[in-house]
């Protein structure tokens, strides 16, 4: 539930164009083993700005 508040999106979207972003745990650590958080907040200015914390949570709900 913590990285569906933190991306803004529910944990499965089966209408996603984008088959590796349809479920949500598996594209965060995609994201995460990449280096490529950026990619889950890159609509959200606030996380951008602290991407140390946003790592943080996203490890924590790995």
């Amino acid at each position: 539930m913590l990285l569906e508040l933190l991306c803004c999106r529910r944990s499965i979207e089966p209408k996603l164009e984008d088959e590796n972003k349809v479920i949500l745990i598996d594209w965060a650590y995609d994201c995460y083993t990449e280096g490529r958080l950026d990619k889950l907040a890159e609509n959200d200015e606030e996380e951008m700005d602290d991407m140390k914390g946003l790592e943080k949570f996203v490890r924590i709900t790995i």
